[in-house]
């Protein structure tokens, strides 16, 4: 009796850590960044994200992953794979955002994500797909996003770094 019970104990331990896992695994956030505000995707600067791409990416529009956890300095990043010398850097002015519920991305000026600087913090309170932000510059809540801007100076066209987690 008491060898059923260590097994049952071992099959539950083992099936509870592998669906945490691949519950885990799911997790994923990723933004859209745009030159422009309100509404002109017309100067997308690339997308960030932790998963494979769930928005379109091309030359014109590169996919940069992130860990979940890590932090993205824009200056490390090209606008276009093929520009030798234009970064990313202070140029996003809005996102469209795609995430699952709990995860956040948070937009900094600082390029080493400090918060000594202009940053925003973008936290998903449901699963959303292509939601839009037209500004950094605003504090926001609905029933799918919470939306906390911290600032100093300014953010929009001076976004240096991203964080997702």
């Amino acid at each position: 009796m008491k060898i059923k019970k260590l097994l049952f104990v071992a099959v539950a331990v083992v099936g509870g850590t592998l669906f945490s896992k691949a519950a885990n695994a799911q997790a994923f956030a990723e933004i859209q960044l745009y030159e422009d505000n309100f509404g002109d995707f017309s100067s997308p600067c690339g997308v960030f994200g932790s998963i494979a791409a769930t928005q379109p990416a091309n030359v014109n529009n590169p996919y940069y992953s992130i860990a979940l956890g890590g932090t993205a300095n824009l200056k490390n990043f090209l606008l276009h794979p093929t520009a030798s010398f234009t970064s990313i850097n202070d140029r996003a002015r809005s996102g469209r955002l795609s995430g699952t519920a709990g995860r956040s991305v948070t937009i900094f000026d600082s390029p080493d994500g400090k918060t000594n600087d202009d940053y925003t913090v973008i936290e998903f309170k449901t699963t959303v797909t292509g939601y839009y932000l037209d500004t950094f510059e605003k504090n926001y809540e609905d029933s799918n996003v919470k939306v906390t801007y911290v600032r100093k100076n300014g953010l929009d066209g001076k976004v240096s770094a991203i964080r997702i987690q």
